[in-house]
């Protein structure tokens, strides 16, 4: 029971994933953050964490940038060229 829940909700993360990524790709960012938001929430990720980064960047709330940048920069698997990347856009 616990492990189909568990399941259930990895799904339904991915599907909201694709979701906010075609908002991305749409230039729909406030939609994509959003749905980055709760896809965030069922499940971290440092896809849905970086994109949160550029989203706020990219509509230039700065402050809500850093602040997922540095949970960006947090992640275990965050790699070296991803924190350059996202951290150039975070600081406008």
């Amino acid at each position: 029971m616990i492990l189909s829940l568990a399941f259930s909700m990895t799904v339904r993360a991915q599907y909201v994933i694709k979701q906010a990524d075609t908002m991305y790709r749409m230039f729909n960012y406030m939609k994509a953050i959003e749905l980055y938001k709760q896809a965030y929430q069922k499940k971290k990720t440092l896809h849905a964490a970086g994109r949160l980064a550029e989203c706020y960047s990219l509509v230039r709330n700065y402050a809500e940038a850093e602040n997922w940048c540095a949970i960006t920069i947090s992640m275990p698997e965050s790699r070296p060229e991803d924190i350059i990347e996202l951290c150039k856009g975070a600081s406008g």
